[in-house]
């Protein structure tokens, strides 16, 4: 699968990366990047939650326009968005 985006923090440091969106990137337009960040929360809020089984380390979650995973460890967070292997409509 291809690497669309991706945003990395390090919590012990407080520090954040992530790279530019160039022009012909899936995200250069103002709602395909909410939607992506949007994803990102959400994920963010699964691996916070305060759940019955606690917060949940790993998260994934696929749709037509991108699959997106997220980890979380000691110490960092890792979210990234990649393209689908298979549109959802022609899985089913």
């Amino acid at each position: 699968p291809e690497l669309l985006h991706y945003a990395y923090t390090a919590t012990s440091l407080g520090q954040s990366t992530s790279p530019l969106l160039p022009a012909g990137s899936p995200y250069a337009e103002p709602a395909a990047l909410e939607r992506l960040l949007r994803r990102y929360q959400r994920a963010q809020a699964r691996t916070h939650a305060k759940g019955r089984d606690g917060p949940a380390h790993e998260y994934f979650a696929a749709s037509d326009s991108e699959l997106v995973v997220a980890w979380r460890g000691a110490g960092f967070e890792l979210y990234v968005a990649l393209w689908p292997l298979i549109q959802l409509p022609a899985a089913a």
